[in-house]
């Protein structure tokens, strides 16, 4: 396999990207990997950090630099014969992966040697080594993953369970921590309530947070008295927590101006980080890395727009299209823009609520990722819901 990995990446990705600007068929399956690859000890980045310091998403296709040939060789092969591996021990995922690539094993792993780029920041292209060895790495499991339970109110029966699940290769993380609130009726019938998904990795000690995901929910669960009464309790979390007068201006309408405020935020995203925050301590992790920004996604989505939208050249005037793409662009970077800064908002609303996790560095500051540190767990002065949630959970360390 280690001779087929290379002979796929070299002899045809590095030819195909440039012919075809990033747009690779698979299975008949078309796929957007707008970047570039050079061997050049001396190469730059096309990406401009001032053009995100100034929130314009508009740069060149960012360059995958590889130094030192032989070792990215050897990091490659072997990322992508664990990623192969991982997935093939889960017949959902192996599922999924054949549904994307067909059974031909040759464009398997053409699909994952490009995808692994997905997932690349900015600093990534610049220096894959190092990025191809943390994700080596992520598919190492911690130490302790026994389930964490812990109950929110005896009485009704509730409580949260937290498990780490597999995901598929395109999402950023081999692992995900899934959490939800489960809950009994009068008859017996176990209900549950999903929270927000965190795709993360650990390497070298350190936690790399990529993305906190709701999941949408049928509308008929939105009626029934139990999801009601889930979404009461979730907004226990706002207590004490008090909107700026900025904010509270923008929400009467008074002014166009958005501040950000800790107070926008998706509580329920707040209890499955509190969750996470518990499972790095039971691993003996003290620092975490947010990352803010993956250009490749972005890049991928606003060529795809652009093809979709070239499909109407027949409909409309050149101008009208121009037209068109313009406000289809500024709604995918604005959407792409929000993302970020929830995120980031959020963890800000966290280290609120835990004055042990601490922000280093925002983005930009020193890379495109948010930094924190998190110290030993303080005494709680003021008892709030997310802080009980967190410290009644040493209570709860196996899995019933």
């Amino acid at each position: 396999m280690d001779n087929l990995i290379l002979e796929i990446f070299y002899k045809e990705i590095v030819p195909e990207l440039k012919l075809e600007n990033g747009k690779i068929k698979i299975h008949d399956n078309p796929y957007y990997f707008p970047f570039s690859i050079v061997t050049d000890e001396k190469k730059e980045s096309n990406l401009l950090f001032n053009d995100l310091r100034n929130n314009d998403l508009s740069f060149d296709p960012p360059v995958l630099i590889i130094r030192d040939k032989e070792n990215f060789d050897s990091l490659l092969i072997e990322y992508i014969k664990q990623q192969f591996q991982f997935l093939n021990e889960e017949e959902n995922l192996r599922r999924y992966l054949v549904l994307c690539c067909g059974e031909s094993i040759h464009n398997q792993i053409k699909y994952l040697l490009l995808l692994v780029w997905k997932n690349a920041t900015s600093e990534d292209f610049i220096y894959p080594q190092a990025f191809l060895n943390r994700r080596i790495q992520f598919f190492i499991p911690e130490e302790n993953r026994i389930p964490l339970e812990v109950p929110l109110d005896i009485n009704q029966g509730l409580g949260i369970v937290s498990e780490i699940k597999r995901q598929f290769a395109s999402l950023e993380t081999p692992y995900y921590l899934d959490s939800k609130i489960i809950g009994y009726n009068q008859n017996g019938d176990g209900e549950s309530y999903p929270l927000p998904q965190i795709s993360y990795g650990i390497s070298d000690g350190v936690a790399y947070l990529y993305s906190i995901k709701g999941k949408k929910r049928p509308r008929n669960e939105n009626k029934t008295s139990f999801f009601k009464k889930i979404d009461r309790y979730l907004y226990k979390a706002n207590d004490h927590v008090q909107d700026s007068l900025e904010y509270q201006a923008y929400k009467e309408k008074k002014t166009e101006y958005y501040p950000e405020n800790i107070s926008d935020i998706s509580v329920s995203a707040l209890y499955s980080l509190t969750m996470f925050l518990k499972h790095l301590e039971r691993n003996g992790i003290t620092k975490l890395v947010t990352t803010s920004f993956l250009p490749l996604r972005y890049l991928a989505k606003e060529q795809a727009l652009n093809e979709s939208i070239s499909l109407f050249r027949f409909l409309y005037k050149e101008e009208r299209l121009e037209q068109i793409k313009k406000e289809e662009l500024v709604q995918l970077t604005r959407d792409i823009r929000n993302q970020t800064e929830k995120l980031i908002r959020t963890l800000r609303r966290l280290s609120y609520h835990f004055p042990n996790l601490e922000i280093i560095s925002y983005p930009f500051d020193l890379d495109s990722n948010l930094h924190m540190k998190i110290t030993q767990a303080y005494p709680n002065k003021e008892t709030h819901i997310l802080t009980d949630l967190y410290n009644q959970t040493n209570s709860f360390s196996k899995s019933k």
